[in-house]
């Protein structure tokens, strides 16, 4: 793999706003002059489907344009992935990892078994709390731009504007911001 490229997997289903969040993180990359690649890997297209997406960021061009085998950093926007997704196959060895899970951080590390930076974020708590759906990226989303400190919180929210200003309406967005960062704070 090409050095000085940080890689990310989300792991999530469809429907849940994993390409979404990739999107942002790769566009609030862009925006501080960094290069950038993202895209989707589906199994069935159909919505609750597992799926990936991945992200590089880096100073220089990407030349490469295959799927992320070793991650620096991997989210899993869905809790019943855990028990699916063998992350420690696919991580660097001084990666992030963020699980969205109600359990705590422990319990998570122990499922994994792997101990790298691990998060574990109750996204789905915050995502009914404040938006009343099941849409835990915008937690997830949050939390990864912390505990990465890969892309600044300035950038994710205006690239989130500018992707879902005219798809919701204000007070939608309002919230969506909100998750973004109480996701934020719940990393210390």
């Amino acid at each position: 793999m090409e050095k000085g490229i940080f890689e990310i997997i989300i792991h999530g289903r469809a429907g849940q706003g994993a390409k979404s969040m990739a999107q942002i993180i790769a566009e609030a990359a862009m925006a501080k002059g960094k290069y950038m690649q993202t895209f989707p890997s589906y199994g069935a297209e159909k919505t609750g489907a597992p799926m990936l997406a991945y992200v590089r960021i880096s100073s220089k061009p990407i030349t490469t344009h295959a799927p992320v085998t070793k991650a620096d950093a991997v989210v899993i926007i869905d809790p019943t992935l855990v028990d699916t997704v063998n992350v420690k196959d696919f991580i660097k060895e001084k990666a992030v990892v963020l699980v969205n899970s109600p359990k705590n951080t422990e319990e998570i590390k122990s499922k994994l078994k792997c101990s790298q930076n691990i998060y574990a974020i109750d996204a789905t708590g915050m995502a009914d709390r404040i938006l009343k759906s099941n849409h835990p990226n915008m937690p997830m989303l949050g939390a990864f731009v912390k505990a990465t400190g890969v892309v600044e919180m300035q950038e994710v929210l205006g690239h989130l504007v500018c992707i879902f200003a005219h798809k919701m309406s204000k007070e939608m967005l309002d919230k969506n911001i909100t998750a973004v960062k109480e996701g934020y704070n719940t990393i210390k």
